[in-house]
């Protein structure tokens, strides 16, 4: 048998109402209820609670009375103490004892000549100026002519009063550059007013040596 196109088209309908139809069915909720099933809770993975500070409340600052407190007036006694008796030291006045230091020995010499002539058997006395660059080289030339003798040496500074006075108060005037040399027991062997070498001094104490 043949079936037209409108059957076919009819037929085809009817299949595609019964499939919706069915479809229908399947999707709706068993029980005949029309309302909508409620949503699952969902836990948090990691709960977090909620810290909550409170704030305690701060007293008000309390006013503080001062009272003032009179102490009895105190007796202060202040004891002295015996005054300290210090022995009176009796110091010769500067003058006198430049004089004294100045004033020279027995033999006429100053003190410092003769405490070198204990020591040494001739000593070499330099008078000179520190302001004089010939009393400088003068003095070195001494110096070197004492050592090399191996006798006493005195320098000699004609301008510092402490040094002078003795020489003055025993010689007088002083010149520079003078150059004297002594020996034991205070014998004057040789003097030189003006600048002397090294080897003159050299020579004029070894030759004082000999005659000790």
């Amino acid at each position: 048998m043949t079936v037209s196109s409108p059957i076919k088209i009819i037929a085809l309908l009817g299949v595609l109402a019964a499939v919706g139809l069915f479809m229908y069915m399947e999707v709706l909720p068993h029980g005949g209820s029309s309302s909508a099933a409620p949503a699952p809770a969902i836990k948090p993975l990691h709960p977090v609670k909620a810290h909550i500070h409170t704030l305690t409340p701060v007293a008000p600052a309390k006013t503080v009375k001062v009272t003032a407190v009179k102490t009895p007036h105190k007796t202060v006694v202040h004891v002295k103490a015996a005054p300290t008796v210090k022995p009176k030291v009796v110091v010769a006045a500067p003058a006198a004892a430049a004089a004294a230091a100045a004033a020279p020995a027995a033999n006429g010499l100053p003190a410092r000549i003769n405490e070198a002539l204990r020591e040494y058997p001739v000593v070499v006395v330099s008078l000179y100026s520190p302001e004089s660059s010939v009393d400088a080289t003068s003095l070195g030339e001494a110096a070197a002519g004492a050592k090399a003798a191996k006798v006493g040496f005195l320098a000699i500074n004609v301008l510092d009063q402490a040094q002078a006075a003795p020489f003055t108060a025993a010689f007088g005037v002083l010149q520079d550059p003078t150059l004297l040399i002594y020996a034991r027991p205070g014998t004057l062997t040789f003097k030189a007013d003006g600048f002397v070498d090294r080897q003159v001094v050299n020579q004029a104490a070894l030759s004082a040596k000999r005659t000790t």
